[in-house]
């Protein structure tokens, strides 16, 4: 009689993948241990799709296509099937749909004003605080702004990267009021 012993079985570190209501598709990096057992990962309401495991077998891509009429709040169970494996091991919450992506429709800089330099559209000057007021759809408190000065992104109110720092407050519902100091 052949006995063959089996390895742990994959885990994931990073689930729930976090998709925002209304969207369809997201790509995904698993992370976890022993990722190159998954076979197949099925997710109701959709379809998922695994890429080639890391060659140390923690990372792994996972495509997945949902349905666009999944309401937020809808947590879904995953059934991964791995290697060598009759039943399939399942992980709770692992697609989590949250309210539809914010969507800023207006955005107004205040330029400071004494600038010895005439700004072009869309330049913002440099080595001082500025304020913008954004007019934000579906804009919820625990809502990031993500802000990108070329090589440096910003993506939490309260945290530098390099040289600029960000600093958001909700105004009123619907407005954010972003200052940001940006020392080149």
């Amino acid at each position: 009689m052949n006995v063959k012993i089996l390895p742990a079985p994959p885990s994931i570190e990073n689930f729930p993948v976090v998709l925002n209501q209304g969207a369809s598709a997201i790509e995904f990096s698993l992370k976890g241990q022993r990722l190159d057992l998954l076979k197949r990962v099925e997710v109701a309401k959709g379809t998922a799709e695994l890429g080639v495991a890391s060659s140390s077998q923690t990372a792994r891509r996972l495509s997945l296509r949902m349905a666009p009429d999944i309401e937020a709040g809808t947590s879904l169970a995953a059934k991964a099937y791995i290697e060598d494996r009759v039943a399939p091991l399942t992980f709770a919450d692992a697609v989590r749909i949250v309210g539809p992506r914010p969507e800023i429709t207006e955005a107004r800089v205040s330029q400071p004003p004494d600038q010895d330099v005439r700004l072009e559209e869309g330049e913002l000057p440099g080595g001082m605080y500025l304020s913008a007021m954004l007019r934000v759809q579906r804009l919820q408190s625990n809502s990031v702004v993500k802000l990108d000065c070329g090589r440096r992104t910003i993506s939490a109110p309260g945290r530098a990267v390099g040289a600029v720092q960000l600093a958001a407050t909700v105004a009123r519902p619907g407005f954010c009021v972003v200052r940001y100091e940006w020392m080149a």
